[in-house]
């Protein structure tokens, strides 16, 4: 099931809304939780069903409905948005890490050949 949560005004009054969409109709009740993903984004809505006000069934082949709703709370859980940045800059890391042990090993060569080349000066 797909929801979006917006607002509708009615008269002088702003009502918050909660429209479902899915394959068969909804029959939500009660306080009740959804959730989404959006990217990496967990996204959690709990709230009160106050009253289904409208339905409709779509060319599409979905079934929509809306109701009013309370008491809204929206958790959005990025541990995994922010897993997937860690993860790049530890690879960052390690390859700045790797690159600099290689111009360790070249430059510790290089001192090797000029220790050899001075030894076989010195033998002459």
């Amino acid at each position: 099931m797909e929801y979006i949560i917006g607002s509708v005004q009615r008269g002088n009054a702003s009502r918050l809304i909660l429209k479902t969409k899915d394959k068969v109709h909804t029959d939500l009740s009660g306080r009740i939780t959804l959730e989404q993903k959006k990217g990496n984004i967990i996204i959690r809505d709990t709230f009160s069903i106050i009253q289904k006000y409208q339905t409709a069934d779509s060319t599409d082949g979905f079934a929509y409905d809306w109701y009013y709703i309370a008491d809204h709370f929206r958790n959005e859980d990025r541990s995994d948005e922010i897993r997937t940045e860690l993860e790049q800059e530890i690879t960052e890391l390690e390859i700045e890490t790797i690159e600099q042990d290689q111009e360790l090993t070249d430059h510790d060569i290089a001192i090797m050949e000029l220790q050899e080349q001075i030894e076989e000066l010195t033998k002459e």
